[in-house]
């Protein structure tokens, strides 16, 4: 009998036809500012090499990644000159003078007609993250900003 056959083919499309069940947990994502805030003030003026430093921390339990950005409103983050290309470092020493491991290159500079986002690099979460910024351009360059809550280097934890 065709019945049954038919019967078949139409349970074997409507079963390929039924849409696709959704995730049940939404994607979570917060936003760390660093320890410091105020000026970030870094000037390059011939062959020295000057750095600031930025550190985090992250609440115990964070589910990375943990991700280094750079982060501005439209409008902010624009007192720059000459050349603002930094060297990211992840700080491991205890001494200031300890650079550590380069983990990425970031132009610190934001734009005055749109909102500014860089990332930087994705770290597996600790309790305390600390990196250096240092102007490494062959050029004199010199960047001043306000690093606070809503601007500047920021540390996104989760799968934004």
């Amino acid at each position: 009998m065709q019945v049954p056959t038919i019967l078949l083919t139409l349970l074997a499309g409507s079963a390929f036809a039924a849409p696709a069940s959704k995730s049940s947990s939404p994607r979570q994502c917060s936003t760390i500012w660093p320890n410091e805030t105020g000026n970030f003030v870094l000037s390059k003026s011939g062959p020295q090499l000057p750095t600031q430093d930025i550190s985090f921390v992250v609440p115990e339990n964070s589910v990375g990644p943990c991700n280094l950005v750079l982060s501005f409103p439209k409008g902010k983050g624009t007192h720059v000159s000459g050349d603002v290309r930094a060297s990211v470092y992840e700080h491991t020493g205890e001494l200031s003078t300890d650079i550590g491991n380069l983990v990425g290159t970031v132009e610190l500079k934001g734009s005055e007609t749109e909102d500014t986002f860089r990332y930087i690099n994705s770290f597996a979460c600790k309790p305390l993250m600390s990196y250096k910024f240092r102007l490494d351009g062959e050029r004199d360059g010199r960047v001043e900003f306000f690093q606070g809550e809503g601007q500047g280097i920021a540390m996104t934890v989760g799968s934004c």
